[in-house]
C-alpha cells in the first residue's frame, strides 16, 4: 500500500478552527509564563530580603505599649530623668 504524498486540504472552517486553537494555546502559554516569571521574581525578593524586615514588627509590641502606658500613668512618681530614660529605652531597636 502506497501512502499519498499530496497534502490534505481541509475546508476553510477547519483551518480557521485549527488556527484559533493554536492562537489560544499560544495565548495560554504566554499567560502561564508571565505568571511563573512573576512568582519567581516574588520568591527571589522574599528569599533575598533582609531577615529583620520579615520578622520584626514595625511599631511597638503590645508589651512595649503596656509598659509605656504604665510609665506615663506613673510619671509623677518617678525620680527626675528616670521617666525620660525609660521611655527612650523602650523605643530603641536592636
Amino acid at each position: 500500500m502506497l501512502l499519498s504524498t499530496t497534502p490534505v486540504r481541509h475546508p476553510p472552517e477547519v483551518v480557521a478552527l485549527q488556527q484559533e486553537l493554536r492562537d489560544g494555546q499560544a495565548y495560554w502559554r504566554a499567560e502561564v509564563r508571565a505568571e511563573v516569571t512573576e512568582m519567581q521574581q516574588r520568591l527571589r525578593e522574599l528569599t533575598l530580603a533582609p531577615r529583620e524586615s520579615l520578622s520584626e514588627p514595625r511599631g511597638p509590641t503590645a508589651r512595649e505599649r503596656m509598659v509605656q502606658e504604665i510609665l506615663f500613668e506613673n510619671a509623677e512618681m518617678l525620680p527626675d530623668g528616670l521617666y525620660k530614660n525609660l521611655m527612650d529605652a523602650l523605643v530603641i531597636r536592636d
